[in-house]
């Protein structure tokens, strides 16, 4: 947060992976990684679900 701004990425869905990857869970992860504050999703118990199972 180089700016003092939080990204949010919109709008992640199971059903419509972007091109770059090849699963949802894939993206999610990429963008958690790469350190975005949150997302929008229409299938938020995946990504609770995932983030869940990453935590250390």
């Amino acid at each position: 947060m180089q700016y003092g701004l939080s990204v949010h990425a919109w709008t992640i869905r199971d059903d419509a992976v972007h091109m770059a990857y090849k699963s949802v869970q894939s993206e999610i992860l990429a963008l958690h990684e790469a350190g975005v504050a949150g997302l929008f999703t229409d299938f938020p118990d995946t990504a609770v679900r995932l983030l869940e199972a990453s935590k250390p």
